[in-house]
Parts: C-alpha cells; structure tokens; sequence
C-alpha cells in the first residue's frame, strides 16, 4: 500500500508547497502621498523614479529643452559678471550722453529724473527682449522658465528689483544660487543661458 504523502523515502521532511505566481495585478495600495492607487512595477518603475531622483528642484528639461541648473546649461558667474559689467558701461555712457544733451545740473530735479529713468528703461527694454548690448557681447541670453524671451512684464520686474536692492546685492545672489540666478532673476523667474545652449535658430535672434 503507498504512503498517504506517496512514494516519499521514510524520514523525509514534510512536502513544501510550491509557489504560485499571484493572478492578476495588485491590488491597490496607499504610498502616504494622498493618492489610492496601484503600484508601478517592473522596468517602468525604475525608470520613473530614476527620473525624478535626477530632475531635483525647479523647471526641468521637459519644459525647456535646457538644464536649468547651475551645473547645467545655466551661464557662470563669471559670464554673467562680464556681461553686467559690458551692460553697466553702456547704460551709463547713455546716460553722460544724455546729460551733456540737456545741460541738467547734477543738482536738479532733472538730473534725479534721467537718471532714474534711463537704467529703468535700459534694463526694461532689453530684459524684455531677452538680449541686451552686454548679454550679446559676453554670448548670453535671458529666457523664462519655458525657454522664451521674458517679455514686458517679468522685464519690467527685473527692472524695479534691480532698482530698489542697494549696493547691487541683487547680483550678489547668484554667487551661491544652485540655478545662478539673481534676486531680480528669482522676482522674475528668468534665467540667463549661453547661446550655445540653445537651440540654432533661438541663438540666431538678436
């Protein structure tokens, strides 16, 4: 007569059930984020969180096209530094010019004036545009976040922030920004790249 566990040697330890693949996909699951939903498994997965472990804080290249990180396509302080200093010279030739041409004594209501109103419009105009004489010389071009030229508004605010922070400090900023950006940039949500980051045809435009 055969064993009731079958033809097993005396001694043998119990039979272990062998395992069985799970039917179907799981079932839901909670994560601690507020969502109900199932869990990603597989290939997927892992390239999704290897995604997000890589992207970190702030606009991606998903949106842009660009790194917008200071080891990314973001333009160094150094570059930035020339091309203030290129924009700086400019504005304030601008402003001798147009001082010798209205003969305002540097105590009048009229010299306060221009001399208020010509960086305000310099930095409105070309921040607006995206390029300006100093951004062309040292190779640079400033975008928003979607990778366009900022426009009136955010170059309107860069104007006003570079205008109320004293002692350009708003520039000092940049120095320890993981995105290089400046407190005007920030105000703004502008960020200033090289040409050669950027696509052929936006590095073409003035």
């Amino acid at each position: 007569m055969s064993s009731p566990v079958g033809d097993r040697p005396p001694g043998a330890g119990p039979r272990r059930a062998r395992a069985r693949a799970p039917l179907g996909r799981p079932g839901p699951s909670w994560d601690g984020s507020g969502l109900l939903g199932r869990p990603a498994t597989g290939s997927g997965a892992d390239a999704a969180g290897s995604g997000a472990a890589r992207a970190g804080p702030g606009p991606q290249p998903a949106a842009t096209g660009l790194d917008l990180r200071r080891d990314g396509s973001v333009a160094g302080v150094g570059r930035r530094a020339l091309g203030f200093v290129a924009d700086e010279c400019t504005h304030r030739l601008l402003l001798f010019l147009m001082l010798v041409f209205t003969g305002a004594d540097v105590d009048s209501p009229g010299f306060f004036a221009i001399a208020i109103v010509i960086p305000v419009a310099y930095h409105w105009t070309f921040d607006s545009l995206g390029w300006s004489p100093g951004k062309r010389a040292a190779g640079l071009r400033l975008i928003n976040d979607r990778g366009e030229p900022p426009g009136p508004l955010a170059g309107g605010v860069r104007a006003v922030i570079v205008l109320l922070v004293p002692f350009y400090l708003s520039y000092v900023w940049a120095i320890w920004d993981s995105r290089v950006q400046t407190l005007h940039d920030k105000a703004a949500r502008t960020y200033v790249v090289p040409l050669s980051a950027l696509p052929e045809a936006d590095a073409e435009r003035p």
